[in-house]
């Protein structure tokens, strides 16, 4: 297989996802603004959503897992506020969830039916591995309890105390994500909760 097409579908498939979790997110932003203040709520351009280093994370994606670029939204216009925050991190979460789920019987049935040569049926099948994989990954990065992932979203939802807490060693927080990143844990999770399901 060519090693430049690889990278390129990697690539690819790691911007899709990273542009479904935020704009998913983005939309639910939208409808949690208090409608006072929803003029000044937008549709970011996608291009706002993709993290460069992320994005090159996912291109190598047998070295380390990427990550999207988490946009910040003003809270404090939301009808419910604190709790409009989990509202908006479920909301990714569960977008990329469901990304992968509707995906997984579209794979399984190419790994059964799919010819043995290599052909553009491998590169659509490795695309389409790739967004499961990928989703995924984002999924379980943004259960990290690091700024500004999606959990350090929830916990300033539930209690201002435990955000503080994050806030104060968001420094610490950010050494065992890299860690995370470099020692290649995120794809081995991944890879044993797709061993189940394919």
């Amino acid at each position: 297989m060519n090693i430049l097409l690889i990278l390129l579908i990697n690539l690819i498939a790691g911007i899709v996802v990273m542009i479904l979790h935020e704009l998913a997110k983005n939309i639910a932003a939208f409808f949690l603004t208090h409608p006072v203040y929803r003029q000044g709520v937008k549709i970011n351009s996608p291009l706002k959503y993709i993290d460069v280093l992320g994005a090159i994370m996912f291109a190598f994606s047998w070295i380390a897992t990427g990550w999207q670029r988490p946009v910040k939204y003003d809270y404090k216009k939301f009808r419910m506020e604190e709790s409009g925050l989990v509202v908006l991190a479920v909301v990714g979460q569960v977008a990329s969830l469901v990304f992968a789920i509707v995906l997984l019987p579209i794979v399984k049935y190419l790994q059964v039916s799919m010819p043995l040569e290599i052909g553009l049926h491998t590169y659509i099948y490795l695309f389409l591995y790739n967004l499961i994989t990928f989703n995924l990954s984002i999924f379980f990065v943004n259960l990290l309890p690091i700024l500004p992932f999606d959990m350090s979203l929830i916990v300033q939802g539930l209690s201002a105390e435990k955000y503080a807490y994050l806030v104060r060693n968001d420094m610490y927080l950010k050494l065992f994500f890299l860690f995370i990143i470099g020692s290649g844990m995120i794809p081995k999770i991944v890879n044993f909760f797709l061993a189940q399901m394919l």
